[in-house]
């Protein structure tokens, strides 16, 4: 004979199942659209600063490139009447152009600047509740998979939402630089 266990409570099986129930939480996830709140967030996350800074970067980038091409269409019409010498249109072409690039370049520098902010702070803030949740979170989540959720949320905070908001600043403006050379 074996020891009588008191309380008469089911014998815990392998892998910290209880007959009749599992004491591990099922992993709850949402999937489908990104929701508003969360795209809102970002934004709060890149800071006024850097929101304010891009949206001057990205207004000053189409006005070079929209203005280099605006300057193409006076050269081909001709409209200062330079005939045989066309040194100045080119003049104007090229530093339309090259303030074009140059404003571009310190664009992405700006944006990936902002983006590791906004990564950092999203970081930060994922860390800190995940760190201030009850015991029981901790008693109930396999460790696996806290870090496989943080781990992929993070990558998709830094990656995938990035790149889409950044998409969605250059579309943006795209639009209404194109919108305003029509009118």
């Amino acid at each position: 004979g074996g020891a009588r266990r008191r309380g008469g409570g089911a014998k815990p099986e392998a892998g910290g199942a209880k007959a009749g129930g599992s004491i591990i939480a099922a992993e709850d996830r949402e999937r489908g659209v990104v929701a508003m709140s969360l795209w809102v967030r970002y934004a709060e996350a890149l800071g006024w600063l850097s929101m304010s800074s891009l949206i001057g970067i990205y207004s000053l980038s189409q006005v070079f490139t929209y203005g280099s091409s605006w300057w193409l269409t006076q050269w081909a019409a001709d409209t200062l009447h330079q005939g045989s010498d066309p040194w100045l249109y080119v003049a104007v072409y090229a530093a339309a152009s090259l303030a074009a690039a140059a404003v571009i370049w310190v664009r992405v520098v700006v944006v990936a600047l902002a983006c590791v902010r906004a990564g950092r702070r999203t970081h930060e803030d994922v860390l800190s509740a995940v760190l201030a949740s009850p015991m029981s979170f901790f008693d109930t989540t396999p460790l696996g998979r806290i870090v496989n959720r943080f781990s992929g949320d993070v990558q998709k905070v830094d990656v995938q939402i990035s790149g889409q908001f950044m998409q969605l600043f250059l579309n943006f403006f795209s639009l209404l630089g194109t919108i305003t050379m029509l009118a």
